[in-house]
């Protein structure tokens, strides 16, 4: 699960003149919504199709794609945990 959390203090990346805007706080709590619910078509949207992730400094994720299919690796447990979760009833006596 991700969670959103502000510093105490801003902090300013060298944005090139090609990149998207800034992200709106309620967009990125979007973002973080759409992640947690492993909803790939409305988090998908965030990523540029070259986009490059770097993983615990040291392996990196090249494109859009290879994200996607990480995430989907990420979920898959929970997803498989929660199918096999008894389904209850409600009884009427």
């Amino acid at each position: 699960m991700l969670t959103a959390a502000l510093a105490g203090r801003s902090a300013q990346a060298a944005v090139p003149d090609n990149c998207a805007p800034a992200i709106t706080p309620e967009s990125f709590q979007r973002y973080i919504d759409a992640f947690n619910r492993a909803d790939e078509a409305v988090y998908g949207e965030y990523y540029h199709p070259e986009v490059t992730l770097v993983l615990g400094g040291n392996r990196e994720l090249k494109g859009k794609a290879a994200i996607a299919s990480k995430q989907r690796q990420l979920h898959r447990p929970a997803r498989t945990a929660h199918a096999r979760q008894p389904q209850t009833q409600n009884r009427q006596p």
